[in-house]
């Protein structure tokens, strides 16, 4: 068997160069056209080759790149899973900071002083703050502009 596998490289061993010699020597071609057709056979026959070599290539190359792509859609597929997850997570955990929510303000309040009060900042503290001000002294004699005037220079 494996002396009829014949080598594609040698292009003279091909049965086409066999026949266009028969046809030569029963005179049905001349030489000058045997040596046309075998020129052009064998053009034809480096064309086929190179194609059949960039084929193999391509095939090659092909299966690689729908290795690839299997690998990407795997790990598309399981980034995908991961955030739905993570969605889930996040709106569980929305859930429980809205439900705790009100227990978090009253314990602020708690701890701030206020009985009952939730919002803003107790009238006590906004008091003391007012009282721990440093007062400027007015040059204006109490003419209503006390400091405005003494900042400018004048």
């Amino acid at each position: 068997m494996a002396s009829e596998v014949m080598d594609f490289d040698e292009v003279s061993a091909s049965p086409a160069y066999s026949s266009l010699d028969e046809l030569a020597e029963s005179g049905r071609l001349t030489q000058v056209q045997v040596q046309l057709y075998k020129s052009k056979f064998a053009k034809l026959h480096q064309v086929v080759l190179k194609t059949y070599e960039n084929e193999k290539i391509l095939l090659k190359k092909a299966k690689q790149l729908n290795g690839d792509l299997g690998n990407e859609r795997a790990k598309l597929e399981e980034a995908a899973t991961q955030a739905e997850a993570d969605s889930e997570r996040v709106a569980q955990l929305r859930t429980e900071v809205r439900s705790r929510a009100p227990l978090w303000a009253r314990d602020a309040a708690r701890r701030l002083g206020v009985a009952g009060r939730t919002r803003g900042v107790p009238l006590q503290h906004r008091v003391d703050a007012r009282r721990s001000r440093p007062r400027a002294r007015c040059s204006a004699g109490g003419q209503g502009r006390c400091g405005a005037d003494d900042a400018r220079g004048a």
